[in-house]
């Protein structure tokens, strides 16, 4: 296309006559190509910007649906890693948890296991001891180990009757580090301040 309005110009511009008006005129239809070349190039790129704003949105507002879904159930959610979750808490633990807990918490259906009786969910993991790290094993000097042990943490409900050896009215909320991958909604939290303010009211 170029190269047929040059030489559209050529033939028009007589050489001879005027050497100087042809090639300006050659100068001003290159400066018009490049101009119109120029502005078809601005128009691909916002477009394409255009483009990838509306795909960006479109990944919040997938993400954000799968948070609300994942945020749906009655006493809280399980913030460890979820499928499309940018921000969550890193979760050591290996968990088995019950179908009804899984359900009350929003807990990943990798972890629910029909089987488990007794209890409504168990986390486990490896303990690595922070303040004692042992060395020369297998007499070499460089060879260190700390050691280690599983941590089971079992979560039970409220009103299973477990032995105590002193029969006293009191309540605790669950101070374990496994629970900080279980948030509470907001029903469930006026729910333990009640409990609590009860049983201070009845000492």
């Amino acid at each position: 296309m170029k190269w047929n309005l040059l030489k559209n110009m050529m033939k028009r511009t007589p050489l001879v006559g005027d050497t100087r008006f042809s090639l300006n005129s050659i100068f001003v239809c290159f400066v018009m190509l490049s101009l119109s070349s120029y502005a078809q190039t601005l128009q691909k790129i916002d477009s394409s910007k255009a483009v990838g704003a509306d795909a960006k949105l479109s990944e919040i507002e997938q993400r954000q649906k799968l948070e609300q879904s994942y945020r749906s159930c009655p006493s809280g959610y399980h913030n460890g890693p979820r499928l499309g979750r940018v921000r969550y808490t890193k979760d050591p633990w290996i968990w088995v948890v019950t179908p009804e807990f899984a359900a009350k918490y929003c807990m990943p259906e990798a972890f629910i296991d029909p089987e488990l009786k007794g209890v409504e969910a168990v986390a486990v993991k490896v303990r690595e001891e922070q303040d004692e790290e042992i060395c020369g094993w297998g007499d070499r000097v460089e060879v260190c180990n700390k050691a280690r042990s599983l941590r089971f943490e079992i979560y039970v409900k409220g009103e299973v009757k477990l032995p105590k050896e002193n029969d006293l009215s009191y309540y605790m909320p669950a101070i374990l580090p496994s629970r900080f991958l279980v948030s509470n909604s907001q029903h469930d939290l006026e729910k333990i301040r009640e409990k609590i303010n009860k049983i201070q009211n009845l000492a």
